[in-house]
């Protein structure tokens, strides 16, 4: 039930258009026969581009060009009148804009990055009317001061045909670069490795396994399917969203450890975790030389990905909290 004792019938998705989360979270709303619309917090009109662009010269345009956005979003909430705004993250909003929107609607933000990277976020655990994150650790810090509509809603991945055809790619990674990443995946060259990402790739040590280009959601999951194997590394201690996809996709994930990956996942019978540079050389070549172990534990990936950790079963459990 909404905030006016409705059913909730209608959402305003607020998110970028280029998301990932976009395209599922628009069909797990209709799968559960809810009516959904988005508004693209990072689509800029032409006045608020030349704000941007002038608050190069004079720093306080970048205010006035965000202040327009927020006042877009502002209308389009008092037009549509939904019975929830779900908001993607949403580094450009105002925490005004936020408690505005909570006096008329329920306002619930999935918030899908590390806390402690983002110095408003208290402002916006205060504005929103429940807040969600990946993260136990910051659903246990935060509560402790005092956030009680706080909870932790892990990332999902969509729901595909498992495929047992024959996979193109031996290994692959797909993500932005860092130092950690080029020193741990350096060895894999002898397996062929494939990255996918941002052009940093191209000045690495693997600029020659960079196939360059940064690919869309739907690049994303071909590729995936693809694969025997799916490399990952965290960069802070939120699960990561590639978890998810790669085990969606039928792949073979082969990640470092994260605390939360014992809650979704059984490790070993389910994912594989690297300990060290060494030790995800060792299981690459182990899981590459025998394809029944490696297709075993990659379909058990799978089946624990579609039974618990769909963004159908994720919307679900965010109405329930909110009821």
């Amino acid at each position: 039930m909404s905030k006016q004792g409705k059913k909730i019938k209608k959402v305003l998705i607020v998110i970028a258009s280029y998301s990932a989360f976009r395209d599922p979270l628009e069909k797990a709303f209709k799968s559960l026969g809810i009516k959904t619309s988005c508004f693209d917090n990072r689509k800029t009109t032409l006045f608020e581009k030349l704000f941007f662009g002038l608050s190069m010269i004079y720093s306080p345009f970048y205010s006035l060009a965000t202040k327009h956005i927020n006042n877009r979003l502002m209308k389009v909430v008092e037009f549509m009148k939904p019975d929830l705004v779900l908001v993607s993250k949403g580094e450009n909003l105002f925490a005004t804009t936020i408690k505005e929107i909570s006096q008329k609607t329920i306002i619930v933000n999935w918030f899908t990055d590390y806390f402690a990277n983002f110095k408003e976020i208290e402002n916006w655990l205060s504005a929103c009317s429940f807040f969600f994150t990946g993260d136990r650790a910051d659903v246990r810090a935060y509560r402790a001061k005092g956030y009680k509509k706080l909870y932790c809603l892990p990332y999902a991945g969509p729901e595909l045909a498992f495929s047992a055809n024959k996979k193109k790619y031996n290994v692959v990674f797909i993500g932005t670069f860092n130092r950690e990443r080029e020193y741990s995946f350096e060895k894999l060259d002898r397996f062929n490795l494939k990255i996918w990402g941002n052009k940093k790739w191209e000045k690495s040590k693997l600029r020659k396994n960079y196939m360059g280009k940064w690919l869309t959601s739907n690049e994303v999951t071909q590729i995936l399917k693809n694969s025997k194997i799916v490399v990952n590394n965290h960069q802070n201690r939120v699960l990561n969203l590639r978890v998810y996809e790669a085990t969606s996709a039928g792949a073979l994930l082969i990640t470092d450890y994260s605390d939360d990956l014992p809650h979704m996942y059984k490790i070993g019978s389910e994912v594989i975790v690297y300990k060290n540079k060494n030790d995800l050389f060792n299981k690459v070549k182990y899981y590459l030389e025998n394809n029944s172990q490696r297709e075993k534990i990659a379909k058990a990936g799978y089946k624990r990905q579609n039974k618990n950790h769909t963004y159908e079963k994720r919307i679900k459990e965010m109405i329930k909290i909110i009821n």
